[in-house]
């Protein structure tokens, strides 16, 4: 007797063929029973296949909103990002602007507040000009973000001026500076 497996599909590919030649009704019901289970197994692999293949496109479907949902989380973050520092220079600006159009100078602590409040900005300025740059969207924009930055370093330069005319008194403030400050757009 042979063993393995190819001898097996050989000798029931044989039995099978031999069912073929004998019409009586055992072997028509075994080849009824033959086509029925193919038609079966058909059915069933074609069900299987439908599943699998709906899943996949399902699963691309998900995916492709979560990274919908990823990139409007992380715009939403620069957004906020980008909002607190123009707080910071809103309330820098109005705590310089009000000094610049009073008779003295403004106090070391005063100053002090001011520093505090700058630097929050200084800091995240170069952090989320760096994010902006990575967002994917963005890339058709990147001469509004160098733009953007390079109002800000215009900015600083303002602010040293501002900085020098904030210790004098009033009669010793330049006029340019006094002017401008109060009608300086902050950048964008």
């Amino acid at each position: 007797m042979q063993r393995g497996l190819i001898p097996a599909v050989y000798n029931l590919n044989v039995k099978l063929s031999s069912m073929d030649k004998c019409p009586d009704a055992e072997t028509k019901e075994a080849m009824s029973m033959r086509t029925l289970r193919t038609t079966l197994f058909s059915i069933v692999g074609t069900l299987g296949t439908l599943v699998v293949c709906f899943s996949g496109v399902n699963s691309y479907q998900m995916y492709r909103q979560y990274q919908a949902h990823a990139g409007f989380l992380e715009s939403d973050r620069i957004s906020e990002r980008l909002l607190r520092i123009a707080a910071d220079l809103a309330i820098e600006r109005g705590l310089s602007n009000a000094p610049l159009h009073s008779p003295d100078p403004l106090s070391s602590d005063r100053r002090a507040e001011i520093a505090t409040i700058r630097a929050s900005a200084d800091s995240a300025v170069p952090g989320i000009v760096a994010q902006l740059r990575q967002v994917v969207a963005l890339t058709a924009s990147r001469g509004a973000v160098d733009e953007a930055e390079s109002a800000y370093l215009d900015y600083m330069g303002f602010r040293r001026k501002v900085d020098e005319n904030l210790v004098k008194p009033d009669k010793d403030r330049s006029a340019e500076v006094v002017d401008i400050s109060s009608r300086q757009p902050l950048p964008t």
